[in-house]
Parts: structure tokens; sequence; C-alpha cells
């Protein structure tokens, strides 16, 4: 689950990404109305008008941006504080108490971090996929696959990812605060079935992807790797790197609940040698 800076930094982006193209629609639509005119409108003056209808848009989605994330504020500061935990899942159900698909997916990850996976898979089948927006697509597969993978169903995952591995990939450019632990379980979903170089492709666009982030994200990424060996069969190798990142993690400078997160996970990554 992003931070809530990195929520931020996600909505902005999202936001000039529809403003921008809203903008040339608008000059497009103010040259066709002075065309219309027989070029006898002002068009300085119909361009100030597009401009002033742009910047009152901008100012009203930036409004609802503000406010939404103000009343997002105390569960990103208790995540932040205690990590993900039942506590969080309570405040998230006390400030959407009938949430969106959007906020449905958000607790629907953390049930699966927290491995609750019986309610996540109940809550995620509730879900039409039509009525997922295509900027929560990325979201919504990454957790069936998750969600099959950690219950022994690797062979359902790599249909759900073959299925749809084209839109995937592009709504994984879209959506950098996403594509990370897509990349991660594509590159496990691949690695579970074989496919050593294809995992590898989404093992390297992991580590890319994380190389730049703070050193929590970097050993995430690492993690990723690990599992990929074990679902590969390759041990030897896994074990060493296994190895290397709990000596990262107690060398690095981190809170106690992210340490001992990081710790369950590598733990964890060596039963997918045993996945089918």
């Amino acid at each position: 689950m992003p931070t809530h800076a990195q929520l931020l930094k996600q909505y902005v982006s999202s936001l000039w990404r529809v403003m921008l193209p809203l903008l040339g629609g608008l000059l497009v639509c103010t040259a066709a109305l002075w065309a219309a005119f027989g070029r006898r409108a002002s068009l300085p003056l119909l361009l100030a008008g597009a401009a002033a209808v742009w910047l009152i848009l901008n100012f009203l989605l930036y409004t609802w941006v503000l406010r939404k994330l103000k009343r997002e504020k105390p569960l990103y500061d208790l995540m932040a504080e205690k990590g993900v935990c039942d506590e969080v899942l309570q405040k998230h159900r006390e400030i959407y108490p009938n949430p969106g698909i959007e906020e449905q997916l958000r607790y629907i990850d953390m049930l699966i971090l927290l491995e609750r996976y019986t309610e996540a898979e109940t809550l995620l089948r509730a879900i039409v996929p039509k009525q997922v927006q295509p900027p929560q697509q990325l979201i919504f597969y990454n957790c069936r696959m998750l969600l099959c993978t950690e219950t022994g169903r690797a062979a359902e995952a790599y249909q759900i990812l073959s299925a749809n591995r084209t839109m995937l990939d592009s709504y994984a450019k879209l959506n950098s605060q996403a594509a990370s632990a897509y990349y991660a379980t594509a590159s496990l979903v691949y690695a579970l079935h074989g496919d050593a170089d294809t995992s590898a492709y989404y093992c390297d666009l992991v580590r890319a992807h994380d190389s730049d982030g703070n050193d929590v994200l970097r050993l995430i990424a690492e993690i990723a790797c690990a599992e990929r060996l074990y679902a590969l069969r390759q041990t030897a190798e896994a074990d060493a790197l296994a190895d290397s990142i709990r000596a990262k993690i107690a060398a690095a400078d981190m809170k106690d609940w992210q340490r001992d997160r990081l710790l369950h996970a590598v733990s964890k990554a060596s039963r997918y040698s045993q996945t089918v």
C-alpha cells in the first residue's frame, strides 16, 4: 500500500494526465469557435475564456484531492507508525464505511499482506470485473494473482496473467505506485510456471523500478528475486540471496515493524519451492 506522500504524488500525476489533454481539447474548441464565427470573434477573449475554464476545473479537482487526502491522513499516520495491522484495518473501515472499488481493493491488498486469504478472496469475488476502472485494474488483477500464488494455485495465476499481460504491462507504465508489486507478482508467476526467461525480465523490472528507492523498497525487490529463485528450484542460489538479505535487514536503519515484516517475507519465500 502506498504511503500518504506517494498517494499525493500519484493523485497529482493522474490529474495532470487528465488536465493536459483537456487543455488541448479546450484550445481546439476555441479555434473551432473562432473559425465558425468567420474569425470575427475576439481570439484573445476566447483564449482567455478557455484558460479560465481550465483553471477553474484545476482548482476544483485539486481541492477534491486535498480533502480526500486530509480525510485519509489518520490512516496513513497510523500505518507509518505500526505498519499494516488489525488496527489499520479498523481505521480504514471507520474512514470508509461504504468503500468504493478503489478503497475495497486497498483493503483487500492489506488483508493479503496480513495473510487473511479467505476473507480477502471473499471480498475480491464480490467485485464485478467490468466495474473496475483502468486505474485500478492493475491492483485488481495483482490481488487475484497473489491470492492464487499464496494458496497453491499457481496454474490459475498463470492463466490470469497470460490472458491479461499486455493490458497489465501498459497499466504498469501509468501507475508507478502499483507497478513494482505487479512486476514482482509476474516474476513469481512465470517462475512457478517454469519460464525462467520471462520471470527474469520482470525481476529486472522490479529491481530497476526500486533501485532509486529507500532501503526497504530495495530489500523488497531483492526478496522478490529470492522468491523467483525458490520457485525455479534454484535453492542454493536462493538460500545465499536470502542470507544476504537478512544481513542487510539487520544492518539497515528502519522501524521494528518494517524489519519484522521483511524478515517474515524472507522466511516465507522458501515455500515457493514447493508450490504447484
